[in-house]
């Protein structure tokens, strides 16, 4: 994200230092429509595109759908034109077929998250994404889009500094059903 956010950002630099992940031996990389400076930029999709070109294909993409970037801001779009042109914009950007994996990025509380995930199955029946998942929800929510569509990924914040994804069951409850756990804000994101 901060390779794509930041008003400063350099190009130049962040492409070495995907590509320097990529000897290292990451395989999966994580990024989002809203990636840029703003939510319709796709930048951080369009650098990995960039970065590895044809070589995409030998790596995971993990990218999210359904946030706004209103004046710089932060804030849930889970309507489903919204996630549906994300999707869209998304592949385009990535110069794929068929996304690896599409999550939506927060549960929106002005919009029914059932509204929402229904989204994300239809882009999975129409091959638009190759599996689905969510980001920044609780147990409740994971039990709510399960009975809608196969969850194959649930992203949270996992820190030292946030264990509420412990805490609320979320983790415990993915690894009981085999879905795969990703952790943004590792070491406590920007703040930290």
């Amino acid at each position: 994200m901060r390779l794509s956010t930041d008003p400063d950002r350099d190009e130049e630099r962040a492409l070495a230092t995907l590509r320097a992940a990529r000897e290292a031996g990451v395989r999966l990389f994580d990024t989002a429509a809203a990636y840029g400076r703003n939510a319709r930029e796709h930048h951080g999709e369009r650098l990995l595109a960039r970065a590895f070109g044809a070589g995409l294909g030998e790596l995971e993409v993990v990218t999210k759908a359904g946030m706004a970037r209103p004046k710089g801001g932060w804030r849930p779009d889970g309507r489903r034109k919204t996630i549906l042109a994300d999707a869209e914009a998304s592949r385009r950007a990535l110069g794929v077929e068929a996304l690896d994996l599409l999550l939506l990025h927060a549960p929106d509380p002005r919009v029914p998250f059932a509204t929402s995930v229904r989204a994300l199955a239809t882009l999975l029946e129409r091959g638009v994404a190759e599996a689905v998942g969510l980001s920044n929800v609780r147990l409740d929510q994971l039990e709510e889009a399960r009975a809608i569509v196969p969850i194959d990924c649930v992203q949270v914040a996992l820190s030292p500094f946030d264990e509420d994804a412990v805490r609320g069951g979320v983790v415990e409850r993915c690894f009981e059903l085999g879905i795969r756990v990703l952790a943004h804000s590792p070491l406590g994101g920007p703040k930290r």
